[in-house]
């Protein structure tokens, strides 16, 4: 998947179900890529409309949203460092992998 996101200018989320979190847009974000994606739930623990991306809840906002994308390669830029920023900060590998390591253990005195 890594070579697709490196080729990708822009990355879309189009799901219209909520189903937590989408691993599409971490990785999106964490490559560095602006993100244009459904106004759902999941979408917006990690896109904060105008600033790691854009959200759309119509045929309207996508179309005039992804024209600014399409015409703005500043945006994408900002969109894609925004993004990366985000996810080194919130979902390092480091920080991850402690919270599992605190899950496991945390089973494991508990059985």
């Amino acid at each position: 998947m890594g070579c697709l996101y490196n080729k990708a200018e822009v990355v879309l989320n189009t799901s219209i179900f909520e189903g937590g979190m989408a691993n599409s847009i971490l990785e999106a974000l964490a490559y560095g890529k602006a993100v244009l994606a459904a106004d759902i739930e999941g979408n917006r623990s990690l896109i904060a409309d105008g600033k790691t991306g854009f959200l759309y809840q119509n045929e309207r906002q996508f179309l005039q949203k992804a024209e600014q994308l399409v015409c703005r390669p500043d945006m994408r830029a900002a969109f894609g460092a925004a993004g990366r920023k985000l996810v080194r900060e919130r979902f390092a590998p480091e920080k991850e992998i402690a919270g599992y390591l605190r899950l496991y253990q945390g089973v494991l005195r508990e059985g």
